[in-house]
């Protein structure tokens, strides 16, 4: 059952989870152009679309938003366990087996990726990370991994960071992405 509500240029329309897909809150807003974008609040998915999209172009916008979402949060550790479990891994690959004391998904990281506690041996990601192609999940997990060494952005920390081949790639990745997420955040605001 949709459920909708609307201000000057922002119209949210809720749908409940279904069998087959989560709750959804679409969020229309009349200053998106062109771009549509959709991420996970918890279980919900939230999709922000253009509101000039005739109803058949948001629906199929809608499905394919839906099923590429569902299908990137799956190849992606969900649980903290799975997550390390691709850090040790990479780890083995790339820097010599160096292991984090612990390492979470954060819900409170909101102004960086990852962090690494070197006094602790903690690492966090930023649970933003859960949609990310996971190459580029795996150069942030590369790069905190390798402050476990190197605390600092020295010469020798790039160079074993750099050690994983699409670092500078998931750099430039994540640049777009942030850009994107705070116009998102911007664009939920109206």
């Amino acid at each position: 059952m949709a459920r909708g509500s609307s201000s000057a240029s922002l119209i949210v329309e809720h749908r409940e989870a279904t069998d087959r897909w989560p709750a959804l809150e679409l969020r229309l807003s009349a200053r998106r152009r062109r771009t549509a974008t959709a991420s996970f609040d918890g279980d919900r998915l939230i999709l922000a679309l253009p509101a000039r999209m005739s109803r058949r172009e948001r629906e199929e916008t809608v499905t394919w938003l839906v099923e590429r979402a569902l299908s990137r949060r799956r190849k992606l550790p969900n649980s903290d366990e799975a997550l390390l479990t691709l850090a040790m891994s990479l780890s083995e690959r790339y820097l010599d087996g160096r292991a984090p004391n612990s390492l979470v998904w954060s819900q409170r990281q909101e102004k960086r990726f990852g962090s690494c506690s070197t006094d602790t041996g903690a690492i966090r990601i930023s649970s933003r990370l859960r949609e990310v192609p996971a190459w580029v999940l795996e150069a942030v997990l590369i790069h905190e991994l390798a402050h476990l060494s190197h605390p600092n952005h020295s010469a020798e920390f790039s160079a074993l960071a750099n050690r994983y081949p699409r670092q500078d790639e998931a750099r430039l990745w994540l640049e777009g992405f942030e850009a994107g997420y705070q116009r998102s955040q911007e664009d939920n605001r109206d």
